[in-house]
């Protein structure tokens, strides 16, 4: 939930890191995001994420 949150941080260093954690807790070298989550990353942390559905919505986090 602490990754999760970091995401909606004005911080990019912090969005960085908890994209990072959430990669490694799913087991991959992407975290699977809401787009709505997805679409509020700078362009350079995109490389690092996916959009996927079963990240439900950004309700959700």
């Amino acid at each position: 939930m602490l990754a999760r949150n970091a995401l909606k941080d004005s911080c990019w260093q912090v969005k960085s890191a908890a994209l990072l954690l959430l990669a490694a807790i799913e087991g991959d070298t992407l975290a699977i995001v809401p787009s709505a989550i997805y679409d509020n990353l700078p362009s350079p942390l995109k490389f690092w994420a996916s959009v996927g559905s079963e990240a439900g919505t950004s309700e959700d986090w």
